[in-house]
């Protein structure tokens, strides 16, 4: 009677939990009954008996009543925020979701925290209030995301302003005086203009801003995730003086007008840090345009791993970066992430009992227990000669910021041939024609083929976004002929149309590597010596096993991390 009483009871539990994964009414049942017997209730022999906490959760919740969501940044209605701070919303884990005509909807992680249902009803002054349950993780997630949305908009309100304020301020000047010169502006209003721009783009993760003179305005475009974005324009008029106000940041020549300048500074946004790397150059408009890179010092150095490898590649890589000699060399076009996968690789190999020299234009990323030196011409510091001085400072690994001339590349290969180990990038159009470009380069084909260990070549593609991303069966014409690493895919996935919230509507979130891993072995080190052409090469490297880069991404793409769109963007 007892074990039929408690089962009645626990009903609407199991009805909630009907649906949900690995299921089964008769096992769920059993468990309650044999839970009863040892006095648990049924929320505590479930639990017992192995059910997930966030699952039991859900199903108590829905169990009392209440309507569980899973929610998107679509469903909240943003004007309801200006009458619940976020930071109240973060401290109680509930979240205004819209208004309807009975009650105001508001999202809770617990909506049995009587104290803290009556402060949420306390804000909305005595109105109705219905609570919805969502987990405490996405309603803090959409939280974060809520003020980074707000953070943008504030900083390009200010940005609107401030341009407005300089346009009346250029117009009044050119009616008093006749002077149609930027640089007389307001230097106050400039400032504030560079400082809003400088936010913005740290704010949205841009990695470039690029300033560029079009004979009618001043466009801006901030690269985010290897793809460029027009964000605002400003009057030409402004444009001197916001390329000046930036050239004094980086204390460069405010007078030189005619030649490309290149310069540094730092900004502070909060507890960030953000290395700006600058350069100017003249435009046929009269009117000097500018690049920003944008190199954010506060953040952690990526590991192979987290760059997105798959397990294939990183077993090929590893044991190339592991040997105690030779070069390894990563190649890929500009902001292909070569850099930080050698940063990466050093994470992973330098160890207190090896010494670290690095030679590098810029220092991209400073490590506290590695020497790092900055390359600096005018000081007649360059890589051959920062290279030769390492060989006398008994280096164990060696990483150069670029095999850019001849000079270069042959001490880099008398170092990896006299004992160390030696981390380069070099531009080249696929890993196994790293090893022609040397001998391009001038470096003796015997030299390359004994002191290269191997190379990597890699791109990157954007990774779509897991909240919005969408399946769709291809075309059969579309993806019959391409290497698949397995079956042909019936099914892909591809960005939905105007995103989410999440990945402010661009359908993609970040970016992962697809690459290529080159070995050099005793036989492909024969061929290398004997200067046989980079297709033969290839050929030699992929009967021995080595997964061309398409074949790589076609994995991801198989796997919905990324589309194939997106594929084709980056590889031929």
């Amino acid at each position: 009677m007892g074990g039929t009483t408690t089962l009645s009871y626990a009903r609407p539990l199991l009805e909630a939990l009907r649906g949900t994964d690995g299921f089964d009414e008769a096992r769920y049942s059993q468990a309650i009954a044999d839970g009863a017997a040892r006095g648990l209730r049924p929320l505590r022999a479930l639990l017992a008996f192995g059910i997930d906490l966030t699952v039991l959760e859900r199903a108590a919740f829905t169990h009392q009543g209440f309507e569980v969501a899973d929610l998107t940044e679509d469903d909240v209605d943003p004007l309801l925020l200006e009458t619940f701070p976020l930071a109240s919303a973060r401290r109680l884990a509930a979240l205004p979701l819209r208004r309807e005509i009975d009650a105001y909807i508001v999202a809770m992680a617990d909506p049995t925290q009587l104290l803290d249902v009556d402060e949420v009803q306390r804000a909305f002054a005595g109105e109705p209030v219905r609570f919805v349950v969502a987990s405490r993780e996405r309603i803090l997630e959409l939280i974060e995301s809520l003020e980074l949305r707000r953070r943008v908009e504030r900083v390009a309100e200010e940005q609107a302003e401030v341009a407005a304020a300089m346009q009346e301020e250029l117009e009044d000047l050119l009616d008093t005086t006749g002077i149609d010169n930027g640089d007389q502006l307001n230097e106050g209003r400039i400032a504030r203009l560079v400082k809003a721009l400088m936010e913005r783009a740290a704010t949205v993760r841009a990695s470039d801003v690029h300033l560029e003179p079009n004979g009618k305005e001043l466009a801006v475009r901030f690269r985010i995730d290897g793809v460029l974005h027009i964000v605002s324009t400003y009057p030409m008029m402004q444009a001197p003086a916001i390329i000046n106000r930036i050239k004094v940041m980086a204390g460069l020549d405010v007078g030189e007008r005619r030649l490309p300048q290149d310069g540094r500074f730092d900004v502070r946004m909060g507890d960030r840090r953000i290395d700006v790397r600058l350069v100017t150059l003249p435009t046929s408009w009269g009117v000097e345009g500018a690049v920003m890179r944008l190199l954010d010092q506060t953040k952690q150095v990526a590991t192979l791993e987290g760059l997105g490898y798959t397990q294939h590649v990183l077993d090929v890589y590893l044991p190339l970066i592991q040997a105690p000699h030779g070069a390894v060399l990563a190649t890929g076009p500009t902001g292909s992430g070569k850099t930080t996968t050698l940063y990466a690789s050093l994470a992973r190999i330098a160890t207190p009992d090896r010494k670290v020299l690095t030679v590098e234009d810029p220092v991209e990323y400073r490590f506290p227990s590695i020497t790092q030196v900055q390359v600096n011409e005018k000081a007649g510091l360059s890589f051959p000669r920062a290279l030769r001085a390492f060989l006398r400072a008994d280096p164990d690994i060696v990483l150069v910021g670029e095999l850019r001339d001849q000079e270069t590349a042959q001490v880099g290969v008398q170092a990896a041939l006299t004992g160390h180990l030696v981390l380069a990038t070099i531009h080249a159009n696929s890993a196994v024609s790293v090893a022609t470009r040397l001998i391009d380069m001038g470096v003796e084909p015997f030299l390359v083929a004994s002191a290269l260990k191997g190379a990597i070549a890699q791109r990157l593609v954007r990774k779509l976004c897991p909240y919005c991303r969408e399946a769709y069966t291809p075309g059969a014409e579309t993806i019959a002929n391409l290497p698949w690493p397995g079956d042909v895919p019936s099914q892909l996935h591809r960005p939905h149309q105007g995103g989410c919230g999440k990945c402010d509507r661009t359908g993609y979130a970040g970016r992962l590597a697809i690459a290529e891993v080159f070995p050099v072995d005793d036989d492909i080190a024969s061929a290398v010596a004997a200067r046989v052409s980079s297709h033969e090469l290839e050929e030699l490297a992929k009967g021995r096993g080595m997964v061309p880069m398409l074949t790589d991404g076609l994995g991801k793409v198989d796997e919905g991390m990324t589309s194939l769109d997106e594929l084709s963007r980056v590889v031929s």
